[in-house]
C-alpha cells in the first residue's frame, strides 16, 4: 500500500516537473495566464484556450465581484485528468489567476460624495478626509454603473469625527450599503525652505515654499508665517520641505566683535554720531556693548543696522 502511494506521488511529481512527453494534440491547448470571469461560474474556457469543444463546461463557482481566485498546478492537473483533457502542467509553478469582473466605486468617488455632505455642514477651506481602507472601495456587479450617494451623515465639528452611510450606486437603487466612519482634518499651509541653506544665509521670499499639513500635526513652536522666516538665517544647515521651528532660526549677525561701528544718538531733531568698537557679536535688535573710541567709555546700544548701534547717551 505504501509502495503504491509512493509510486503515485512520484508520478505526480514527474508530471509537475514536465518529464512526461505529451502528444502533439496536447500542445494545441494552453493555459491562460490571467482570466476575467463575467458570470457566476467558472467555465473550462475561462481557464484554457485552444479547446476543441466543451469550453463552456462549468468547473465551479466564480469568486465574488472584484475578487480573485488562483488555481495552482495541482488543481489544474486534477481538472485535466478528470475531463480527459490533453494538457499537463509544465512545472509546479503553472497557475492561473481568475478575476471576477466588477464595477468599482473607488476612494475618489466616495470622498467626492462625502465632500458634498461636509459642505452642507458649513465646513469650508482646505481639509483632507481620512477613512479606513476597508471603507474606501465598494464593489458592484459589472452590469451596474458605478455611483455612490451619502445618507445619514453626522459630524462632530470639534473633532472632525463623522459617521455616514454610503449607498451605491444611488439611493434610488440601493444595491450596496456601507457604513463609513472617519475624520475630517483641516489643512494648514506651512512655509518651508525650497533648498538647503546653511548658517549665515539670509532667507528671502524666493527661498520660501509651502506644504499642506493637518491642523493636528501643527506644533506650538512651528513658524507658520512667512514674515517670521524672511530675513532670518538658519542656526545650522537646514533641510528643504520641512516645517521650521523657532529654535531653527535666528536674526543674522550684522556686527561682529571687534568691528568699528557707528554710534547714533538721537534726541528730537538732533542726531549725533560717533565711532565705536563692538565688544560683542550682534544681530539686528540685539543690545550689545560698544566702546566709544573718543571717551573710551563702554556703553550699551541697540543694533539697528549693518555696523550701526543706537545709544541713549554718549
Amino acid at each position: 500500500m505504501v509502495r503504491k502511494t509512493v509510486l503515485a506521488f512520484l508520478t505526480v511529481i514527474a508530471v509537475l516537473a514536465g518529464t512526461i512527453v505529451l502528444p502533439q494534440s496536447a500542445r494545441a491547448i494552453s493555459l491562460k495566464q490571467n482570466s476575467v470571469v463575467t458570470g457566476d461560474t467558472i467555465t473550462l474556457g475561462d481557464v484554457f484556450q485552444g479547446l476543441p469543444a466543451n469550453n463552456e463546461k462549468v468547473l465551479g463557482l466564480a469568486p465574488q465581484p472584484g475578487q480573485e481566485m488562483v488555481l495552482n498546478a495541482r488543481t489544474l492537473l486534477r481538472i485535466a485528468v478528470a475531463l480527459d483533457l490533453p494538457w499537463r502542467p509544465m512545472n509546479s509553478g503553472d497557475h492561473i489567476v481568475l478575476t471576477r469582473a466588477a464595477s468599482i466605486v473607488d476612494r475618489d468617488m466616495i470622498e467626492e460624495a462625502l465632500r458634498m455632505k461636509i459642505a452642507n455642514e458649513g465646513i469650508s477651506g482646505k481639509y483632507k478626509i481620512i477613512i479606513p481602507d476597508v471603507s474606501s472601495r465598494i464593489t458592484l456587479s459589472p452590469d451596474i454603473a458605478p455611483g455612490v450617494e451619502i445618507t445619514e451623515f453626522t459630524i462632530k465639528p470639534e473633532t472632525g469625527w463623522f459617521e455616514a452611510m454610503a449607498v451605491a450606486p444611488s439611493v434610488a437603487n440601493p444595491v450596496s450599503r456601507t457604513k463609513i466612519n472617519g475624520t475630517v482634518q483641516k489643512l494648514v499651509d506651512v512655509p518651508v525652505l525650497r533648498e538647503t541653506l546653511k548658517a549665515g544665509d539670509v532667507i528671502g521670499a524666493r527661498d520660501i515654499d509651502y506644504i499642506e499639513m493637518s491642523e493636528k500635526e501643527i506644533r506650538q513652536d512651528m513658524l507658520l508665517k512667512e514674515e517670521e522666516i524672511v530675513g532670518m538665517t538658519p542656526r545650522r544647515m537646514t533641510s528643504p520641505g520641512k516645517p521650521l521651528k523657532t529654535i531653527d532660526l535666528e536674526a543674522p549677525q550684522v556686527i561682529t566683535r571687534g568691528d568699528i561701528v557707528t554710534m547714533l544718538f538721537q534726541s528730537g531733531a538732533l542726531t549725533l554720531t560717533a565711532s565705536g568698537k563692538a565688544m560683542e557679536h550682534g544681530a539686528k535688535g540685539d543690545v550689545i556693548r560698544v566702546v566709544n573710541n573718543s571717551s573710551k567709555k563702554t556703553i550699551e546700544g541697540l543694533v539697528t543696522g549693518e555696523k550701526e548701534v543706537t545709544i541713549t547717551s554718549f
